[in-house]
């Protein structure tokens, strides 16, 4: 085993050893979002994402998870959140003792 910098690397934290992380859970979209992207949403389907985007995020969603339950992109989200006029939090996970 070589060393670095004096120092001995651990044999147990050997260089490409995998480290078992918890998968998270891909989100499904929801059925009333499948097929909008396809087919083109009209301002009726536009309006219904818009209310739904805002609700959620207010709610606590990430844009992530909004994405994958809306089949879109961030960017739409986010470009959704801007027609609403809802305000973004920062980046990042919330503080502990913040999280509802």
């Amino acid at each position: 085993m070589r060393s670095f910098n004096g120092c001995t690397p651990c044999p147990a934290l050997e260089y490409g050893r995998l480290v078992p992380y918890p998968s998270r859970p891909v989100l499904e979209v929801l059925p009333q979002f499948r097929g909008d992207v396809k087919t083109g949403y009209n301002l009726f389907q536009r309006d219904r994402f818009d209310q739904f985007v805002a609700e959620q995020y207010a709610a606590g969603r990430s844009l992530r998870e909004l994405g994958e339950l809306t089949g879109r992109k961030q960017t739409a989200v986010r470009r959704s959140l801007a027609r609403t006029g809802t305000p973004r939090r920062g980046r990042g996970a919330q503080p502990v003792g913040e999280r509802p």
